[in-house]
């Protein structure tokens, strides 16, 4: 029903796959230093040590006497941290704890003194939000590609057109996904049906916690998790710029689904046949056909790192990650944007608009769950959701990169170069990528 946001109805994936040193049941990266960046930090199920170093050390070719101090490369680091969320539910009288970790990419233009951790210069830092999709072993693993691809674009011997400022992005695991996917709680009480509210103000507690590092935020998402992103940004006081793409049909955006029905489906899919489709899910012959019938332009592009995380992160923690999909699959998402959009247009004083970043494969994910309403065939005249923000004055850049519905994990190269132009043009663009 919405490109992206749910394996077995939804579209995305993994990868650099797992290592195999699991001191303490968890992959290790270890420390390093190449020149001009640092990469430090325990990951999971994410990266591959020996291809991550291998990129990091290969960037960046030339010693620091071949550049003066304004044409030195910035300093990369990349680290993992841990966060903790209360999800409280008032009318039931429950509250559910969440630890969740999240990436930290962090460049750095000027030089930080020795020793030291790459730290906001002059206060001009912008940061960037990466919201993964929700889906079957999905979690922030999605958008490692996308990382290593703007490691390299920026330490690479050609202008990325970053600017001036440092940047940091931020890759937390949504709630229910991945690491956050075991909340404890006092009661026995079934896993919450999650709803964007929830995504948005764990995210917003984040943002808040960074906001005196960060002067300008950006927020990104794909897809089905399209509505996360615009309920954030309207939150706040100083609206963020919005990057989206693979969006869906103007109606996922305007039309919401019955709150009723939502819970009614959550309720069956959290029963016996909830447990069966998981199981399903799970298997690596069903997660690659589905994404390669589903998700991806070339099939090449999925690797088999894909189809490993997926597996690993789905049945971590006894398969609890089925929550959050679930509560996908139900329509929990689907709950109208009508608000935010109107929201963020009655920011007058703030200069955000909505970027967009589409792949050239413009077929649509036709996967989807038997809990949506049937869906109609859109008229040859039916307005898109870009169409809809240029006339709301909302619209800014618009990106092509290569791909079909996962685009920052097909083409992360493509995607780094989308955000970088997004981040620095507020206009609009018919830039393709060959």
């Amino acid at each position: 029903r919405a490109h992206s946001a749910a394996f077995v109805f939804q579209s995305h994936r993994r990868t650099f796959g797992p290592t195999h040193d699991t001191r303490d049941g968890r992959n290790h990266l270890p420390q390093t230093t190449a020149q001009g960046k640092t990469y430090i930090g325990t990951h999971p199920h994410a990266f591959d040590p020996h291809r991550s170093l291998q990129i990091l050390q290969s960037s960046t070719q030339s010693s620091g006497d071949d550049f003066d101090a304004a044409q030195q490369p910035p300093t990369v680091h990349l680290s993992t941290h841990q966060a903790n969320y209360t999800l409280t539910r008032p009318d039931d009288d429950l509250e559910y704890q969440y630890e969740y970790k999240y990436n930290k990419l962090t460049i750095q233009h000027s030089s930080p003194q020795s020793g030291s951790q790459p730290s906001s210069r002059n206060g001009t830092t912008t940061g960037v939000l990466l919201i993964h999709p929700i889906g079957v072993g999905i979690g922030r693993w999605f958008y490692d590609r996308l990382l290593h691809s703007i490691q390299q674009h920026v330490t690479a011997a050609k202008s990325t057109g970053v600017g001036a400022s440092d940047t940091t992005f931020f890759i937390p695991d949504l709630l229910g996904s991945d690491s956050a996917s075991n909340p404890s709680s006092d009661s026995n009480a079934r896993y919450p049906l999650l709803n964007i509210s929830d995504w948005t103000s764990q995210l917003e507690s984040l943002l808040h916690e960074n906001d005196d590092e960060i002067t300008d935020w950006y927020i990104v998402a794909n897809g089905g998790c399209s509505p996360i992103a615009l309920q954030l940004a309207a939150a706040r006081s100083a609206s963020p710029n919005i990057i989206l793409s693979s969006l869906p049909s103007l109606p996922f955006f305007l039309n919401a689904t019955d709150p009723k029905r939502v819970a009614r489906s959550y309720r069956i899919l959290c029963g016996p046949l909830g447990q069966m489709f998981w199981w399903y899910a799970c298997r690596p012959s069903f997660i690659e056909n589905f994404s390669k019938r589903n998700l991806i332009a070339n099939a090449t592009k999925l690797g088999a790192d894909w189809i490993e995380n997926c597996v690993s992160c789905g049945k971590q923690n006894r398969g609890r990650s089925k929550y959050a999909t679930f509560a996908f699959l139900a329509g929990t998402l689907q709950d109208g944007c009508v608000a935010s959009l109107a929201r963020l247009q009655q920011h007058a004083s703030s200069s955000a608009v909505i970027h967009t970043i589409r792949g050239l494969d413009k077929r649509p994910n036709e996967a989807r769950s038997v809990f949506w309403k049937k869906r109609k065939k859109p008229q040859p005249t039916q307005k898109t959701f870009r169409e809809y923000i240029e006339g709301v004055g909302l619209a800014g850049r618009e990106e092509y990169v290569n791909g079909r519905i996962s685009l920052a994990y097909e083409d992360p190269d493509g995607y780094a170069a989308a955000i970088f132009a997004c981040m620095n043009d507020g206009g609009t663009s018919d830039r393709t990528i060959e």
